[in-house]
């Protein structure tokens, strides 16, 4: 419990028709935090955290998609990004949560990950959910391999392929983003004016 050194026990909700759990579940469906609620893409249903009221309760979504699915942050609303394959066609569909309160989705865009596969190794035999974050409103990060991150735009379009030089690294795509402290502190005007005619000795990151 926030605040407090004493654990306390908090229901995990019980939904019928969730299906098993698998024990690495939390690693590849991370919470996305939005609105003072942690919110998972579990099942075919949106399991929702209120961290206030410490209480769970169930958000709808476009049944569908499947289950195939991920959740993430797009610009300060919820989306869902679906992988689906057709034939020799692999898509990325991307939906967006229009009104949080009645729960209501549409359709953003689409994007054809089988156009890149000519120039580029996508595999794209293997069937699974495909990690994705945004960078602004043109521009996405796609995981494709442990090794390997493709960036695109939302039309499809190939810009750059992020690959880790050392291929036994794993990189995962985090939904957090280091955002640069507006707050002015005294301590840092204090190295701006000593560090004119100086080499800095340390530098602070917030």
């Amino acid at each position: 419990m926030v605040g407090s050194d004493q654990p306390r026990s908090i229901q995990w909700p019980t939904v019928p028709e969730q299906r098993f759990i698998p024990d690495n579940w939390f690693y590849h469906c991370r919470a996305v935090h939005h609105r003072g609620s942690l919110h998972w893409a579990m099942g075919l249903n949106i399991t929702v955290f209120d961290t206030i009221a410490e209480t769970f309760r169930q958000m709808s979504r476009p049944t569908q998609l499947g289950d195939m699915v991920s959740l993430m942050d797009m610009g300060g609303a919820l989306a869902l990004c679906r992988t689906s394959s057709e034939c020799v066609t692999t898509l990325e569909d991307v939906w967006v949560l229009q009104d949080y309160d009645a729960e209501t989705w549409g359709f953003l865009y689409q994007i054809n990950l089988s156009v890149m596969e000519a120039s580029l190794p996508l595999d794209l035999q293997i069937k699974y959910v495909r990690s994705m974050a945004v960078m602004n409103e043109r521009e996405l990060l796609v995981q494709n391999r442990r090794s390997r991150i493709l960036h695109c735009d939302i039309d499809g379009v190939f810009l750059e392929n992020v690959e880790s030089e050392e291929h036994e690294n794993h990189w995962t795509l985090s939904w957090h983003r280091l955002q640069e402290s507006m707050i002015s502190l005294p301590l840092f005007e204090t190295q701006k004016q000593e560090a004119v005619n100086k080499e800095p000795l340390f530098s602070i990151v917030l």
